[in-house]
């Protein structure tokens, strides 16, 4: 059976990159062309294994050998706004992982694992792949899964309009084709790394393409669960999926109920007697639920806090002011100790977990208004009275904590900054029309190429660098990543990545951001993905 482990995920190293086995009980016969074949099948068995509390020990339990049982009540802060998965923003999280499939899985040492694909092999030369379908998968309209059904999925993620942040995650993709009704070719502009392709799969969740335009308020997908209804804002019903391929599921539904905000869901918590289950729960409050709840922290690296500027915006267009804002200007360490908890740690660049773990930024961009001021006199700038309007999503809690702490300490710099609060700022900020916004990012702890799938990183219609292309040496580190087929070509790489990130400074991170889950104790099976979305597919309620 497939898992998602909630175990330390830093354990992975930099070998990985070139040489994971994406192998059930084999390994690849040629290490040097970054080359795995996997085999593996999904069967149902009558027990899982689940983490103890905060990813501890691993237990096995025996599931009933019965249909779906009972409603599991879920919490959730901010409602889903569609239901479109490549849309990748954090609101869809929580059903992702449960309407659809994705076509691969990882387990926490980042291992790929089948998902709606029960195999793979890569071509000897590198260049392409031929995927096998799970047998028995059907979408919730009762439909097969069919090979043609990938393909269509593939052409919405490769177009623009459409493709959503799984665009430019594809974009190494040149053909995708069938090569009978359960298998899938697909072919790449050039040898990739397999973490390259195996970040992509794993990402790439799967729609029935008839309802490609119906996602603004419906959903089909080949997952565990299906949606039932929507009330939004309000409610949301799941039902069990009973011609699921794979284990589970094991509920015969899940309700989600929308709060106003996370003191409304925390007192519901507190209550006890309506909601069983929570995520994005607030760093204040988990000690104080901890007594009545399992309070779990996902996995290191998922997502990230940090701090976008506007390149064609000034001041932020000249790149010493992005340095003395973002180097010496951002209490990184403070914002971990008031705003998370102490729950995470400081860092500058996005890879908080996995291969290229790199939190050791040091002294020289510690936070220090005296040194922003000093890199700001020696550049001769004087920001004096420049007004500057700084983007905040209120549905946050934390980046709205951070957009506080930052006006604060910016106006000691002599800016002027003007908070323009909003629960839809994102429409502003993808437009470019932004002066500079704390936001959120996912995909720290995977291959760094797979950052280029995130708005702020993109190598086209970036909103930091307006209508024009981001500027060409990032295009080239983009390109080497996609071309590093060797450990040491991916390390070097990497290297170049981060110097560059940090020196060019138009986004920093500020920390990794905590996703707390609390579960009540009459829930069992619950885990989560190395993204931290929630999984429900081995849930059961006690007695």
């Amino acid at each position: 059976m497939i898992h998602y482990h909630r175990k330390n995920i830093r354990r992975l190293t930099i070998a990985l990159l070139a040489l994971a086995l994406i192998v059930a009980g084999c390994s690849s016969s040629d290490d040097s062309v970054d080359q795995t074949t996997t085999t593996s099948a999904v069967t149902t068995t009558s027990a899982v294994t689940t983490t103890g509390a905060g990813g501890g020990s691993t237990t096995t339990t025996t599931l009933p050998e019965v249909g779906p049982q009972g409603t599991l009540s879920v919490g959730l802060t901010t409602d889903v706004a569609g239901f479109d998965p490549y849309s990748r923003f954090i609101a869809v999280w929580p059903i992702v992982q449960n309407i659809y499939d994705t076509l691969i899985r990882y387990t926490v040492e980042q291992e790929a694992m089948p998902g709606l694909m029960a195999s793979w092999e890569f071509a000897d030369d590198g260049t392409s792949m031929t995927m096998t379908l799970q047998p028995g998968a059907k979408w919730h309209s009762g439909a097969d899964v069919t090979a043609e059904d990938i393909v269509a999925n593939f052409d919405r993620a490769m177009t623009e309009a459409t493709g959503g942040h799984m665009f430019t995650a594809t974009d190494p993709v040149s053909t995708v084709s069938t090569v009978d009704a359960s298998t899938i070719l697909i072919e790449f502009d050039a040898p990739l790394p397999t973490r390259a392709v195996t970040d992509m799969l794993q990402q790439l969740a799967m729609i029935e393409p008839s309802y490609f335009d119906r996602l603004d308020n419906e959903a089909s997908g080949s997952g565990p669960y299906r949606l039932e209804s929507w009330d939004p804002g309000i409610q949301m019903t799941l039902v069990a999926n009973e011609d699921y391929w794979g284990d589970g599921p094991f509920l015969e539904s899940i309700e989600f109920t929308v709060f106003s905000d996370t003191d409304a869901l925390v007192a519901a918590l507190q209550a006890g007697n309506t909601i069983q289950l929570a995520g994005n729960i607030p760093g204040k409050d988990a000690a104080s639920l901890e007594g009545q709840y399992d309070v779990s922290q996902g996995a290191p690296g998922s997502l990230v806090l940090d701090l976008r500027m506007n390149t064609t915006r000034a001041p932020f267009d000249d790149k010493v002011v992005r340095q003395a804002l973002g180097w010496h200007a951002v209490d990184r360490q403070g914002i971990v100790e008031a705003i998370l908890f102490g729950r995470s740690v400081p860092s500058l660049t996005p890879f908080d977990a996995g291969p290229f773990l790199d939190i050791s930024f040091g002294e020289s961009k510690a936070f220090d208004l005296d040194a922003a001021q000093a890199l700001l006199d020696g550049a001769g700038i004087d920001l004096t009275g420049v007004e500057v309007d700084m983007l905040v999503d209120t549905r946050f809690a934390d980046v709205t904590a951070i957009a506080e702490v930052l006006k604060s300490d910016w106006e000691k710099l002599g800016l002027v900054v003007t908070l323009v609060p909003g629960d839809d700022v994102g429409v502003a900020y993808l437009a470019g029309d932004f002066g500079v916004i704390p936001w959120i990012t996912a995909n720290g702890n995977k291959y760094p190429l797979v950052a280029f799938s995130a708005s702020i990183y993109r190598s086209e219609d970036n909103p930091a660098f307006g209508p024009g292309p981001p500027p060409q040496e990032w295009l080239d580190i983009r390109a080497d990543l996609q071309a590093a087929l060797t450990p040491e070509a991916q390390e070097a790489t990497a290297a170049h990545l981060i110097d560059y990130y940090v020196d060019e400074a138009w986004a920093l991170t500020i920390a990794d951001r905590p996703t707390l889950f609390a579960v009540s104790s009459d829930v069992l099976g619950f885990e989560f993905t190395i993204d931290s979305m929630p999984v429900y597919q081995y849930v059961r309620l006690a007695g």
